[in-house]
């Protein structure tokens, strides 16, 4: 079944409503994937599937405080204050009554765009997830969603060092950012956000960020360049934290490309740099100088077999992985993601 071929998406709304009980986080600051995966299985095609994912992935989670709404429009001024998660929901899901939840999202993630790393891309993910849902079937449930992915980016937002494009050097574009990147050696332990920390004040990631020219390629096409340098990234790293950390750099890469078409051109722009920005991060605190080049040749890759069997998986990247991979690869986004998804599904 190829993506787009759908129920009613019933399945996913009655997940989604009883979802919205939970809190964005659990187990000390780990990031709820329930509805995001759910919304996967349905964009994969296997929709039957949602209901038994959720009835297993949810006995972790806890439940929402709620919180009353913000006053009318000063949800910014709460940026990366997660403990007004609870306000912040109620914030948005006011703001999508009243208005087109297309003028939210593009207002919002105006906003957002600078804290795209935040809770390790988390927020942009939840987002983009929400909003594919809304688009291929509008709920109620679905507008709720939409309010919970905004909420959880902006409660967990988290700025880089650097304002990429502020010094640009003609032509440089994401490939070529990430190679003057350094790498950074940080801790093992802890949450992925925390381990970006080390790069506060780094001259030479700022520099490198900051050479990044907005203009050296069209936004889709700087997209996919960003892939296919992150699915590498993936197959030649060489431990499996480090292939975690680069599994969020696919899926958020192409969250942001799921967004874009919402935003005004500036805006599209801007946020295709903050994420440019954010994969530097991603290299510089989790890449490996020693790693060799992966010469796999991709093969032709059997994508209705691959998303039957990670429809079947219990762990909820696999699902988000293989479904962003799948997406991308449709519309012509580098053969190595083939191999991504083909592998991660191997190492279950």
């Amino acid at each position: 079944m190829d993506e787009g071929e759908h129920t009613d998406g019933g399945a996913l709304d009655a997940a989604l409503l009883g979802l919205h009980g939970t809190d964005a986080e659990f187990g000390g600051g780990l990031s709820n994937h329930g509805p995001m995966a759910a919304e996967a299985l349905e964009a994969m095609g296997h929709p039957d599937r949602i209901a038994p994912f959720v009835a297993h992935y949810g006995r972790r989670l806890t439940p929402l405080v709620p919180g009353e709404p913000l006053p009318r429009g000063r949800w910014a001024h709460a940026l990366g204050r997660v403990e007004l998660r609870g306000s912040l929901v109620a914030s948005f899901v006011e703001e999508l009554r009243v208005e087109e939840p297309a003028r939210v999202l593009a207002r919002s993630v105006a906003v957002l765009a600078p804290g795209v790393i935040g809770a390790a891309f988390h927020g942009v993910l939840r987002t983009a997830h929400a909003w594919r849902a809304w688009l291929r079937a509008p709920s109620e449930a679905r507008r709720v969603e939409l309010a919970h992915g905004l909420a959880y980016w902006a409660a967990r937002h988290q700025g880089l060092p650097g304002d990429p494009g502020r010094h640009a050097i003609a032509g440089r574009s994401p490939a070529a950012v990430l190679a003057a990147v350094p790498v950074v050696p940080t801790q093992g332990a802890g949450l992925i956000l925390d381990r970006f920390a080390v790069l506060d004040g780094d001259a030479a990631f700022i520099t490198a960020v900051e050479s990044y020219d907005p203009d050296a390629l069209p936004v889709d096409a700087a997209l996919d360049e960003l892939l296919a340098a992150v699915a590498q990234a993936y197959l030649a790293a060489p431990t499996a934290r480090e292939r975690f950390v680069f599994l969020h750099g696919i899926t958020s890469t192409s969250a942001v490309r799921t967004l874009l078409p919402a935003l005004r051109p500036d805006d599209r722009v801007r946020l295709v740099a903050h994420q440019v920005a954010a994969i530097a991060a991603v290299q510089a605190t989790h890449g490996r100088t020693d790693a060799p080049p992966d010469t796999v040749v991709p093969a032709a890759v059997d994508w209705s077999s691959l998303a039957a069997t990670a429809s079947r998986s219990r762990d909820d990247h696999t699902i988000k992985l293989v479904q962003a991979c799948m997406h991308e690869a449709a519309r012509g986004a580098s053969p190595l993601l083939g191999v991504v998804a083909q592998r991660r599904l191997a190492a279950e």
